[in-house]
């Protein structure tokens, strides 16, 4: 797996190279959003960021709603919320009447696995690289139904994807009730075979109930939601498809599931007598007073990627995977170490293992993130997170490439980890 940089390249200068040369301009002007001008953003993934014009349109929004608050909120939401669920639909390949909205993955999470009846005794599986907040919600239900957790350890650095699958398998039996899998892992970046496992699930565990935690999916890789065959899948649509936050969608893939199903917040629908709409509609669609234009912003999201670049978001997601490859060569390079996972497992995020010599910033009092991703940002205006993996010592950093983002943007991040790793500070 050793990554030998290319001759001609020596210094990371400027590419030459006509299949990466367009990657030093960005594929959408920055001006389109709001971020700041002097900070070097590589941290879409974390929270995403909002384009201009799509704010504009919640905006819009949000003043119809507060011109006539009753108009909007109980004569007209149902119907602009089914105008989006339906455009939704169409670019993840769902089912209109199987999706619901919640403000993210996180509360999607904890709504199947804290309302599901989950049989006592057994296990829940998940893998090491599963995002920490809804392995806390599993945790929960694990021990209020007496369930065993297992946490398969997915090899990283790995040399196939088929290692991931066999790491999973080993932790799977015939007591096994849920499984709770990333789509794209936080930290880690990794695009697992979901599909793959899903099959793998079904054949050893018949019984057990999956669900797939896409929230760093829509908007960066192709979506076929029903093609997967999970039980449950849910995907944030302020990350990569660029809505407002918050929200995120459900999709409940088993039906034999729905009566037992909840939102975690239980409202009004819970006791309606309305058969116009369907029950999980009525429930999921109003959990009480919040504002709803995130979920109205889909359709207008969508538009804008098919509008602003030839191609639509094909391209887009096509052009960011293109540069996250490229930006994690040249790290790779300049951090000496081998590239961790084959290419076919990136998407528009990667992550890199640090080398022992850059491990040398502590956590700085009452920061929340971590001090090189704070020495980063505060000395190099460079915006990068540098997570840490369940039971792993390693440290990492990840980076993201979005429409803004150009090659030069990672050549100043190489440069400044050069500098972290070649000086005493």
């Amino acid at each position: 797996m050793a990554f030998v940089y290319p001759a001609d390249r020596p210094d990371m200068m400027m590419s030459t190279d006509p299949m990466t040369a367009h990657l030093e301009n960005p594929l959408i002007s920055p001006s389109e959003w709001h971020l700041r001008e002097d900070v070097i953003f590589l941290n879409h993934g974390s929270f995403g960021a909002c384009p201009k014009s799509i704010l504009a349109e919640q905006r819009k929004l949000q003043e119809q709603m507060e011109s006539e608050p009753v108009d909007f909120l109980l004569r007209d939401l149902e119907d602009l919320l089914d105008r989006n669920r339906h455009a939704l639909g169409s670019f993840i390949g769902a089912e209109p009447e199987k999706l619901v909205f919640v403000p993210n993955a996180t509360t999607a999470v904890n709504s199947i696995v804290r309302s599901l009846p989950l049989a006592r005794g057994g296990n829940v599986v998940s893998t090491t690289h599963v995002y920490n907040a809804c392995a806390n919600a599993l945790e929960y239900a694990a021990g209020f139904h007496d369930l065993e957790v297992r946490y398969a350890s997915l090899p990283f650095p790995a040399h196939s994807a088929n290692q991931w699958t066999e790491a999973l398998e080993e932790k799977i039996d015939s007591r096994t009730k849920l499984v709770l899998l990333d789509h794209i892992t936080s930290s880690s970046a990794l695009v697992l075979p979901v599909a793959e496992m899903v099959g793998m699930i079904r054949s050893r565990a018949p019984g057990a109930i999956v669900i797939i935690d896409g929230a760093h999916v829509p908007g960066q890789i192709p979506l076929d939601v029903s093609a997967i065959g999970a039980d449950f899948y849910t995907g944030n649509l302020h990350k990569w498809l660029l809505t407002p936050k918050s929200v995120a969608f459900l999709h409940i893939g088993n039906p034999a599931l729905l009566k037992s199903l909840r939102p975690t917040v239980i409202s009004h629908g819970a006791n309606s007598a309305r058969t116009d709409r369907p029950f999980h509609f009525l429930e999921f669609d109003w959990t009480g007073t919040t504002d709803p234009t995130p979920a109205l912003c889909i359709e207008k999201s969508i538009s804008w990627g098919e509008l602003m670049v030839t191609g639509g978001w094909r391209e887009i997601m096509t052009r960011n995977r293109r540069l996250a490859l490229e930006a994690r060569r040249i790290l790779a390079y300049e951090l000496d170490i081998p590239l961790p996972c084959p290419d076919e497992s990136i998407a528009c995020m990667a992550t890199l293992p640090l080398p022992e010599n850059m491990k040398k910033f502590p956590a700085r009092p009452n920061r929340l993130l971590p001090g090189l991703q704070e020495w980063l940002r505060d000395t190099r205006n460079i915006e990068v997170p540098t997570p840490s993996l369940r039971s792993e010592a390693c440290s990492w950093i990840r980076i993201s490439a979005q429409a803004y983002n150009t090659m030069e943007d990672y050549r100043k991040l190489a440069a400044a980890l050069h500098e972290c790793a070649s000086s005493n500070l």
